[in-house]
């Protein structure tokens, strides 16, 4: 079955009270008539306008007391009525308000403890990624000390073959000498003994047994010489033994300082690799999303931005279920100081209600003045 949708200008009036009606209409247009009649240019005239304004007053008034007896009923069921919803309504509205708080509450305290681990999470991560830093800055500076070692090492390696250098040419220089010296001995020893044989066959006893010791001598101091050589000879070959053996470990030494550094070096990148990808485990708050009830029905959350107390506590809303703002003026206590400021006048408005009231209690106001009227009153029958 289809539903009319009923006007209500199509709603008809009651015969009788289009009747009635139209008997106020004709009443009132015939007042409308006299009045041109009506000139206020002495005190005859001023009487009939008083008389006429009373017979208006009083037309008025029986056309409000008609309409009242008509629409009373009505007024009181609708009044009734709207009482009751809006009881109802507002009790809804309440429930509603205080249920929103303490979800709100709910979800700001979660939130809350969301923002404080997320907050945990990214300095526990920057100190994490601090301390990855501090290892791969720890490990190449162990490095560059490796290499610098490295470096200090090949250094006193060429140092060294440099100075054993100029000590084997001195010693191949002493080598020479020395052979001279065996040389010059045994040529020696060979000429004494020559010199003491001829003695000998020439009979000369006492140049004889002097050319022998001479030969004796000279063939010691042949062997001596040889000995030195021996021993000069012995200890070059241990000096390059030595030598061979330093440059050896040296070169080990470099080489494993050199793998080190580099060891160091493949242990700082794979450190800073760590560090650059160091990140907090962010959470979120799901709550906040748009949820489908069982009932189908959506439900989502929207952050706003609430004032509802000025900073001292007092309410900014006359009616916070209906969102309705209080009235405040600049004297008033709960306004601070700062908000009186010039910059600030933007906030507020001027009160003509209070200056009116000023004004007619004979304050000064600038711009308002009262001036004197005549407003007839009374006139209608109880």
């Amino acid at each position: 079955m289809m539903e009319t949708e009923i006007l209500i200008d199509e709603i008809p009036l009651d015969p009788g009270i289009q009747v009635k009606l139209a008997e106020f209409d004709q009443h009132v247009k015939e007042l409308e008539q006299k009045s041109h009649e009506i000139t206020v240019t002495d005190d005859v005239g001023e009487g009939a306008a008083v008389i006429f304004i009373a017979g208006i007053k009083q037309v008025s008034k029986d056309l409000d007391d008609y309409r009242d007896g008509l629409v009373r009923p009505h007024n009181t069921f609708v009044r009734k009525v709207n009482d009751s919803v809006r009881n109802i309504s507002t009790l809804a509205s309440q429930l509603v308000s205080a249920m929103d708080g303490r979800r709100s509450q709910y979800l700001l305290e979660k939130q809350r403890q969301i923002e404080e681990a997320n907050r945990k999470a990214a300095a526990e991560a920057e100190r994490i990624r601090a301390e990855k830093e501090r290892k791969e800055r720890e490990q190449r500076e162990a490095a560059e000390r490796a290499r610098q070692e490295a470096e200090r090492l090949e250094t006193e390696r060429i140092e060294r073959e440099i100075k054993a250098e100029m000590e084997k040419q001195e010693a191949e220089r002493k080598r020479r000498e020395a052979e001279a010296a065996i040389e010059a001995a045994r040529l020696k020893a060979i000429a004494d003994a020559e010199a003491a044989q001829r003695a000998i066959r020439e009979g000369h006893v006492r140049e004889a047994e002097k050319a022998k010791r001479l030969a004796e001598e000279s063939k010691r101091a042949e062997e001596e010489a040889r000995q030195k050589a021996e021993q000069a000879k012995a200890e070059e070959a241990a000096r390059i033994q030595k030598e061979e053996e330093d440059r050896k470990a040296s070169l080990a030494a470099q080489a494993k300082l050199e793998s080190q550094a580099n060891r160091l070096e493949v242990k700082a990148d794979l450190v800073a690799s760590e560090a650059s990808v160091v990140s907090p485990e962010i959470q979120f708050n799901t709550l906040s999303t748009v949820r489908t009830l069982a009932s189908g029905a959506k439900v989502s959350t929207r952050t706003v931005q609430e004032v509802t107390c000025w900073e001292n506590g007092t309410p900014v809303y006359k009616d916070p279920i209906k969102r309705k703002y209080d009235e405040f003026m600049r004297t008033d206590k709960c306004i601070p100081e700062e908000l009186k400021k010039p910059e600030f006048d933007k906030y507020w408005v001027f009160d003509i209600a209070a200056a009116v009231r000023d004004v007619k209690g004979n304050h000064i106001v600038p711009g308002l003045s009262a001036r004197e009227a005549k407003k007839t009153v009374g006139g209608k029958r109880a």
